[in-house]
């Protein structure tokens, strides 16, 4: 181990090289500049007064937590306009090359109408001046004071803009949290393209189902036509159903010509409430189809029409569990009048 040599002195201590500089050499060998191996210690505050100042070592470890940069400002703001850090990409004269992350103090933006908001932190590559275009800035959140009700992402300061996620690979298929922030695909896939959420509708055992011819034959939503099926309490009991031009109510089929049940022996009731006063009215020409008559029923009159006009000069029949016959017209009935 090599001897210590110990410098006091009562007062002050100053190196003075007018036209040189000043070189503190703690290597061990004799080359001057060499590999360094040892460490100046310095006890007390360093005040370096100059213009530019280089360290050139290849870790630079510092214990403040905070790092204060246009120290000495008189100003309430940034005198100079700017203030942040630089990282040199080739040029370390001027900011035209590296990535900086500025802290611009002649920003304003405004919220709410009020423009007493000043500085903006802005992040880029290749700056040199005020119109920066960063590349990317990553961080784990941004956050606003605790003061603050809302968070204003672009605002009017980029009114144009829009929030994606463009280059991140099936980003619509990794949305599986009710907290995640979907993006245009997956609420396209959800819903207009006729994923099961759009397809179908179910609260309980009711439910509403969308088909269509457009999805593939294997598809349980497929039909051969568009059609809409709406169920009650079970998917079994089918209320409504919408296909092509016709539309089904509970096993009533309506559609532009007519109104029939879906029951091969079934009835079509039309009736106003029960044990009311109340008529139902025909404002047109009732048409009855020639048919058969089926049996009488208790307390019903069923009246039908045939192709075989018969006395009473009609086609017109009744039917009920008294008797059945033709209806007579008003010629007939005259004739009837006269002769008996």
């Amino acid at each position: 181990m090599g001897t210590t040599s110990v410098v006091r002195v009562p007062g002050d201590y100053q190196i003075v090289a007018r036209s040189g500089g000043v070189v503190i050499d703690v290597t061990t060998t004799s080359t001057l500049r060499a590999a360094n191996t040892g460490t100046v210690t310095i006890y007390g505050d360093l005040n370096v007064i100059g213009s530019t100042t280089y360290i050139n070592s290849t870790n630079t470890n510092i214990l403040d937590n905070i790092l204060i940069l246009n120290s000495g400002e008189t100003n309430d703001y940034v005198t100079l306009g700017t203030a942040g850090i630089a990282v040199s990409r080739g040029s370390i004269s001027t900011l035209t090359n590296a990535a900086t992350l500025l802290y611009d103090d002649t920003v304003y933006w405004s919220y709410d109408n009020n423009t007493s908001f000043r500085g903006i932190w802005e992040a880029a590559v290749g700056s040199g001046n005020l119109e920066r275009s960063p590349t990317a800035v990553r961080m784990a959140a941004i956050r606003v004071g605790a003061n603050s009700n809302s968070f204003n992402i672009f605002g009017q300061d980029n009114p144009l803009a829009v929030i994606n996620v463009k280059g991140t690979t099936d980003y619509e298929q990794h949305v599986l949290d009710d907290d995640d922030i979907p993006n245009k695909k997956y609420v396209d896939d959800r819903f207009f393209n006729g994923n099961e959420l759009a397809r179908k509708l179910k609260v309980g055992e009711t439910q509403i189902e969308l088909r269509s011819n457009v999805v593939v034959p294997s598809d349980p939503y497929y039909n051969v036509s568009d059609k809409v099926v709406v169920s009650l309490g079970t998917t079994t009991n089918v209320v409504l159903q919408l296909e092509g031009q016709e539309a089904i109510f509970n096993g009533l089929t309506l559609n532009d010509t007519e109104i029939r049940t879906n029951q091969y022996s079934g009835s079509v009731n039309i009736s106003v409430t029960p044990n009311s006063t109340g008529t139902f009215i025909v404002n047109s020409v009732l048409s009855l189809t020639n048919s058969t008559p089926g049996d009488a029923v208790q307390g019903k009159t069923q009246v039908y029409s045939t192709a075989t006009i018969g006395g009473g000069g009609t086609g017109l029949y009744f039917v009920n569990t008294e008797q059945a016959d033709e209806l007579v017209s008003r010629k007939r009935a005259i004739i009837y009048g006269i002769i008996f």
